[in-house]
């Protein structure tokens, strides 16, 4: 999860873009799979 959203809370998928970084770091991951 944390390699493909940084600590920072910046996913790199536009659609994790607008949801927070708590969120991003779970869904981050499967959006990315």
């Amino acid at each position: 999860i944390q390699r493909f959203v940084p600590p920072g809370g910046a996913p790199r998928t536009p659609a994790q873009c607008t949801l927070p970084a708590r969120r991003s770091r779970f869904s981050g991951a499967h959006w990315l799979g």
